[in-house]
């Protein structure tokens, strides 16, 4: 499997109706992106275990899938963190493309935005990222 490059990755956000693959109709980039880390997917457990389960063994089966968070950290600009402040808690349709052009996309909410000021004085924007549903795998955009 060949390695794909981190450095040039994008998060893009659309509309409901946005397709993953569409070049750039309907899309908005987040500019100056510093750090993005894509959502962990983590199964809930539930308890089978009962009296009868033999060697007194807990089991266990699968259960509903958490879609996860993202993580997204970029450079601070007024006009951006204002427009995707006022994005909070509504659903919108998001893509993290990599430097070959796949990635993923996903419907999703911003659950939070922040500035800080880093160590070196600049001012940054940090956003968390929460998926509502599966996310779609992308292999080129076109």
């Amino acid at each position: 499997m060949a390695e794909v490059d981190g450095f040039g990755a994008q998060l893009w956000y659309g509309s409901t109706s946005a397709a993953y693959t569409a070049a750039t109709a309907n899309w908005t980039q987040v500019s100056e992106v510093t750090d993005i880390t894509p959502p962990e997917e983590d199964v809930a457990d539930i308890d089978t275990t009962h009296h009868g389960t033999s060697g007194k063994v807990k089991t266990y089966q699968a259960g509903l899938v958490e879609p996860g968070e993202v993580d997204v950290t970029f450079h601070y600009d007024k006009t951006v963190f204002g427009t995707l402040r006022g994005l909070r808690s509504t659903t919108q349709r998001y893509r993290i493309l990599y430097s070959d052009g796949s990635g993923i996309g996903f419907e999703g909410y911003i659950k939070g935005i922040s500035q800080e000021v880093d160590i070196e004085g600049l001012t940054v924007s940090k956003m968390k990222l929460k998926l509502s549903g599966d996310q779609t795998a992308i292999t080129a955009v076109s």
